[in-house]
């Protein structure tokens, strides 16, 4: 059964195990210092329910995976930023769009939004934010 530890794990695993040639880095949590850029972080947003029928209930997990990129280090630019970032986008935009379900087969689609949101607080990252809402059907017993 799909669930938030399954999901997060396997977009872990997607992520990081298939080639994504621009990430240097994928986690589970927000890092106090990378080792690299960009890099990507998974995180649960949260999941809600519908009910179906008496005994069923469509639940929807939601994640995001917010892509990083360093503009300031090293001389590094923003047009670089721009374009190293968006090739990291493109390319896990391309690995969900081969795997939806990540190998579960519970998970009936993935509705999925992008998030242009900028920068960082700090000013000194570029921020991509990938949404994804993982829809599954659940058997209630009552």
């Amino acid at each position: 059964m799909a669930d938030q530890n399954s999901i997060k794990n396997a977009l872990v695993a997607k992520i990081t195990t298939t080639t994504v040639k621009a990430l240097k880095e994928v986690f589970s949590y927000q890092p106090s210092s990378p080792d690299g850029y960009p890099y990507a972080v998974i995180v649960y947003l949260g999941d809600e329910d519908e009910v179906i029928q008496t005994n069923t209930n469509k639940r929807i997990y939601t994640f995001s995976i917010r892509l990083f990129q360093e503009r300031m280090e090293d001389n590094f630019g923003a047009e670089k930023a721009e374009r190293v970032i968006g090739e990291a986008r493109d390319d896990v935009v391309a690995l969900l769009d081969a795997d939806q379900n990540l190998g579960q087969s519970d998970i009936l689609y993935v509705e999925r939004t992008i998030n242009d949101s900028g920068y960082t607080e700090s000013g000194t990252e570029r921020l991509i934010e990938i949404n994804l809402r993982f829809v599954t059907t659940v058997t209630i017993t009552l």
